[in-house]
């Protein structure tokens, strides 16, 4: 999908797929990067969940990878761009049941912490805008929505 717009008699497009693949994938990519910098503070936090000390650097390499690598992919497109969309979704919903568990906490329901480097924005929005964005999954997001 892409728009026209005119501007001094010349024709731009606005290529609207690779709009929305930038902005969702940049959210991953930040939250890498903010693990990245706060990398032994989140591996604290993944203790405090009861995941073992020493497989927790690596989980965490494994979600930082994940992030970074995945979107990266996810925002240049082409003919994987659905996979990674998926791979995404799989991430966040994984993420939300093994770091976010408590339901009942109001702040986990809506947001993940800061200090996780995780976007101020509720996992299941992420994974509707994802579902949504995909163009192939529109029944099932309405369906989540």
């Amino acid at each position: 999908m892409s728009t026209t717009i005119y501007n001094s008699g010349e024709a731009h497009r606005i290529n609207w797929d690779f709009v929305s693949r930038l902005f969702i994938g940049l959210l991953f990519i930040i939250s890498g990067i903010m693990k990245v910098m706060h990398f032994e503070e989140i591996v604290l936090s993944l203790n405090d969940i009861q995941i073992s000390p020493s497989l927790s650097p690596i989980i965490l390499t494994f979600a930082i990878l994940i992030e970074i690598v995945v979107a990266t992919l996810y925002i240049k497109g082409g003919k994987w761009k659905d996979a990674n969309g998926y791979t995404l979704i799989a991430f966040v919903a994984i993420v939300t049941v093994i770091m976010h568990n408590n339901f009942g906490d109001p702040a986990q329901a809506t947001q993940y912490p800061v200090k996780c480097g995780g976007a101020p924005t509720s996992s299941a929005r992420l994974v509707r805008i994802l579902l949504i964005t995909s163009g192939r999954s529109c029944c099932f997001a309405r369906a989540v929505a």
